[in-house]
């Protein structure tokens, strides 16, 4: 009777001792996780799932430290085991969600750039139609040097997009598009009022 009471209880000894090792493979892949969503920018670009990855690992390792504390018969790491693996998955999104985030920010401002530069075009090709005459002479020159100081302005934008700072590219691009608009209307005005004269 004994014995086999023995070896009944070899089990759920085998069970004990399983729970009461500490993750250490599941909180290195979990790290390494993080690094990665890190490196790939998700704190700026995927906050909200960076966040839940990196609430989800402090409660890894708080319910680990807990863990610690107990008698070594007495431990269960299943829990933190838990969370460690799922704060691996939730930073393997958040990089996900970052990289798709920056490809289509970087598409957005491609695009607009592109725009700007038509805008450039056009707003070039009006002014050679445009009437030049004593009063107007030194306005046409001004726009022509506007016309190549936002050509630089648009160059600078790369070196932007390389650091990933969207927001200063597009901040440059719209500023573009706002004087290219301007332009438009004045030229468009001049050349109307001289067809009429």
């Amino acid at each position: 009777m004994h014995k086999h009471i023995k070896w009944a209880l070899i089990p759920l000894m085998l069970i004990a001792v399983g729970c009461s090792k500490a993750p250490v493979e599941d909180f290195s892949m979990a790290d390494q996780s993080i690094e990665g969503a890190r490196m790939s920018k998700a704190e700026q670009f995927a906050s909200e799932e960076w966040r839940m990855a990196m609430d989800t690992l402090e409660a890894a390792k708080t319910e680990k430290a807990k863990q610690d504390d107990r008698f070594t018969m007495f431990r269960s790491y299943g829990h933190s085991k838990e969370l460690a693996q799922s704060a691996a998955r939730l930073a393997a999104e958040a990089k996900t969600a970052a990289e798709q985030e920056i490809a289509y920010r970087r598409q957005q401002a491609e695009e607009q750039i592109a725009s700007a530069r038509g805008q450039i075009e056009q707003v070039s090709a009006l002014l050679a139609t445009a009437p030049v005459g004593k009063g107007n002479r030194a306005d046409i020159e001004l726009m022509k040097q506007d016309l190549e100081a936002m050509k630089l302005v648009l160059d600078e934008t790369a070196g932007d997009l390389q650091r990933l700072d969207f927001d200063a590219a597009a901040s440059k691009t719209q500023t573009v598009l706002d004087k290219c608009a301007q332009m438009t209307t004045e030229l468009q005005a001049a050349i109307q009022k001289k067809s009429r004269a």
